[in-house]
């Protein structure tokens, strides 16, 4: 059966990186991929494994069932490469498959490890050059509470606010709402840094294929892959 939504948020980078350098070492040491996969689902069912859910179509796809395979143009060799195709994020599954056609299927694996490294440094590159703008945006939502807490109040007991001229009604109707706004600034863009970070590392779709080419952030995501 496919993988779920909340399947596929769970193969995080860390589940995946430690699953290729595990596959990478029992290929090295001469185990080959189905009786691998068929050891490693035993024991994956068992613990409830993240990489499970994988695992398990894998293997069903290379004894020529499963779900959701792409065909290949004119290949009709399957290996580990061909049939993470879908599961995975397309370049890990590819460096994968180069591995296999070069026949060195543990560095194939270990080459994906590194791509995820990569792509977690870039991750953490990316945190680190939004901490500027998000300070500015924290130090300005911070003005605009002092204004309302401390300054606003006092020209009210000075002249009543329909006294104001308009530019400084609406400045005081904003500064009236700046807690919520930065609460809300916050809390919301908290939550959708994190959630993108997180989607963009395991969302695999066509539909995720077209956001890469057209909407910003994905497209800077795609250009550092």
């Amino acid at each position: 059966m496919p993988l779920t939504r909340f399947q596929r948020l769970q193969l995080t980078t860390t589940v995946r990186l430690e699953w290729y350098e595990a596959m990478a070492r029992m290929s090295a040491d001469g185990f080959s991929v189905a009786d691998t996969l068929a050891e490693m689902q035993a024991e994956y069912i068992k613990i409830k494994h993240p990489m499970y859910p994988v695992v398990r179509e894998v293997l069903l796809r290379l004894r020529g069932s499963g779900t959701g395979r792409k065909k290949s143009n004119g290949n009709s060799i399957r290996t580990l490469g061909t049939e993470l195709n879908g599961l995975v994020p397309n370049n890990e599954a590819l460096l994968i498959e180069s591995g296999e056609r070069a026949g060195d299927l543990a560095n194939g694996l270990r080459r994906a490890a590194e791509y995820v490294r990569a792509t977690n440094r870039l991750g953490s590159e990316v945190k680190a050059a939004l901490i500027g703008p998000i300070l500015l945006l924290v130090i300005l939502l911070a003005i605009l509470v002092f204004f309302s807490l401390n300054v606003l109040p006092t020209f009210a007991e000075i002249s009543p606010r329909i006294r104001w001229p308009i530019w400084a009604r609406r400045y005081g109707a904003l500064a009236d709402m700046s807690i919520p706004l930065t609460v809300g600034l916050i809390g919301g863009g908290g939550l959708l840094l994190a959630g993108y970070l997180q989607l963009a590392k395991v969302w695999i779709s066509p539909t995720r294929d077209r956001l890469d080419m057209s909407l910003w952030p994905f497209t800077t995501t795609a250009q550092m892959n």
